[in-house]
């Protein structure tokens, strides 16, 4: 791991531990106003940029032509070596972009900026650092998830919701729902 940046006294933790992560000099303030862009052409780009503008702003902002600094997602990464799921995220003095070769890879992509942002973003601020970092992630495993046992304790609507939340911001793809057991049967 390369040099921390002089904003931050520790390194910002991303779970689960990226692969290769390099950490660079300066920071990406991100303010309300901050541009999202996705390809229009690009069907994945568009929802993760909703997803993330929806969890960034209280007004979300996505924009289809880049100008000047902004969020940039794509579907079309940069490394052709990354492996399904896999993602590079890279975040300069000057922009953010988010790159993987399918539409899970990037919404992990776009959880990884997630973890480094303080999101919702405050409606008046001078804008929330990011560190510059150079980031190449793909899963270890291709199950990667995490069981609920409805059967024994009844769990309300809101509570499951929470935890599929949870579930994606820790880049889990697998729910288990123990539904039914001797002691009941929730569906």
């Amino acid at each position: 791991m390369n040099a921390i940046p002089s904003f931050a006294e520790q390194p910002v933790e991303i779970i689960p531990k990226p692969v290769q992560v390099e950490w660079l000099e300066g920071t990406f303030a991100i303010h309300n106003d901050t541009p999202i862009v996705a390809d229009p052409a690009d069907a994945a780009s568009r929802r993760a940029a909703d997803y993330l503008a929806e969890r960034l702003y209280s007004n979300p902002v996505v924009d289809e032509t880049p100008s000047g600094p902004g969020i940039l997602l794509s579907t079309a990464p940069k490394d052709s070596s990354l492996g399904e799921e896999g993602y590079t995220l890279e975040a300069t003095t000057e922009q953010i972009r988010i790159g993987a070769k399918d539409e899970a890879g990037l919404f992990y992509g776009v959880q990884s900026l997630l973890q480094i942002v303080p999101a919702p973003l405050p409606p008046a601020t001078d804008g929330a650092p990011v560190p510059c970092v150079r980031i190449a992630d793909e899963p270890r495993f291709s199950w990667r998830g995490l069981m609920l046992d409805c059967s024994r304790t009844f769990l309300p609507k809101d509570y499951i919701k929470r935890y599929i939340d949870l579930l994606a911001f820790y880049k889990m793809n697998v729910l288990h729902l123990h539904l039914t057991d001797d002691q009941g049967w929730r569906v």
